[in-house]
């Protein structure tokens, strides 16, 4: 390998270095961590709204998260093993679709991965849709008050599908199925019994006729009786 050429690696590397580097120390954030990203309708959905404080000790979090109300019902929310102690409003849900919160913590904390609160929606709706916060602040542990500026509030996207592609054709199928055979057994079963009920009157009227016939043919004898 020639000297030009490791110099060149060198060079490249260390401009990557600089570039990424206001992205590390600009780290902090407030996301959402998902057991899943897509579902069917009907399936829960577990999310963990966590922070990221990039080696900033911080002591309140505020904030809004937002979900939309025709894709989701709220099953439960959980903030018993949150990283907040104390609680100015806990996160409930509205009914506009909406979980607001307000949370602070004694001594501070500092680190990845810290659960604010979670929560478990239910879907009931086909589509795309995104979970989001707004309105959110961090402050620094600092006495003051001192808000954490360049917090990065990264949204969840959940794409939520039929909950069985094969059940709708599966229970389609059958009633059709059932329409087509059973209609032509009737049919022929009424054309069965229109048969033997033609033939039941045929009987019925040769009976009445033969009946009839006999009654006359007795007045005739009885009159020829009385005349001799």
């Amino acid at each position: 390998m020639s000297k030009f050429f490791k110099f060149k690696i060198l060079f490249l590397l260390s401009i990557s270095f600089f570039l990424l580097l206001p992205y590390f120390a600009n780290a902090q954030s407030i996301s959402f961590i998902s057991n899943k990203s897509s579902c069917k309708v009907g399936d829960d959905i577990q999310i963990v709204l966590s922070l990221n404080t990039s080696d900033k000790l911080i002591n309140v979090v505020d904030g809004t998260v937002s979900f939309p109300k025709e894709f989701f019902d709220v099953q439960n929310i959980k903030y018993s093993d949150s990283i907040l102690a104390l609680w100015v409003k806990n996160p409930i849900a509205s009914d506009d679709g909406n979980i607001s919160f307000t949370g602070g913590i004694p001594h501070g904390f500092n680190g990845s991965n810290g659960n604010i609160f979670s929560f478990t929606l239910k879907a009931k709706k086909i589509g795309e849709t995104v979970i989001s916060i707004s309105n959110a602040a961090v402050l620094l542990n600092d006495g003051l008050g001192t808000e954490l500026k360049g917090v990065t509030l990264a949204p969840l996207n959940i794409k939520i599908v039929s909950a069985d592609k094969n059940s709708s054709a599966t229970v389609i199928a059958a009633p059709a199925v059932l329409s087509d055979i059973l209609p032509v057994k009737i049919n022929k079963l009424s054309s069965s019994s229109a048969k033997i009920v033609a033939s039941s009157k045929v009987k019925t009227a040769s009976k009445q006729q033969l009946a009839a016939k006999d009654k006359k043919n007795k007045k005739i004898i009885i009159k020829n009786v009385k005349k001799n």
